[in-house]
């Protein structure tokens, strides 16, 4: 593992929300997947994604895409196989366009102080090409 590998998987994000640059594969983006019967090579994006939890047991997200742009997704915490609600430009966009998603789909009018803040995190995904 590289020491850019082990600075993207353990130094927290630096970016400011909204702001975000063209993202790069990481160093290693070709893996190989070995099975029995075929081997596929795989390319890997470590990217941002935000979420809060409502009081109403719905879930706001907001998921940076290899491309720049940002998946916007407001759904019952409970839902499988959601798709995106809306394609936003930056996170900031994404966060406000999931509010108002959700308010439209479940009717959630306010925030309480039950409703948690937004949280950031991390994830590496793998895609087969």
């Amino acid at each position: 593992m590289s020491a850019r590998q082990r600075r993207a998987r353990s130094a927290p994000a630096e970016r400011v929300p909204g702001e975000l640059e063209h993202l790069d594969p990481l160093e290693t983006d070709e893996l190989e997947a070995d099975s029995e019967s075929s081997s596929f090579p795989l390319r890997s994006f470590s990217l941002l994604v935000w979420s809060a939890r409502h009081d109403n047991d719905w879930v706001t997200i907001v998921c940076e895409q290899p491309d720049g742009t940002f998946a916007v997704i407001a759904a019952p915490v409970t839902a499988r196989n959601v798709t995106p609600d809306d394609i936003a430009t930056t996170a900031g966009i994404g966060k406000v366009t999931a509010e108002q998603t959700l308010r439209e789909k479940s009717g959630h009018a306010h925030c309480s102080p039950a409703c948690e803040a937004w949280q950031e995190r991390r994830e590496l995904v793998m895609v087969a090409r």
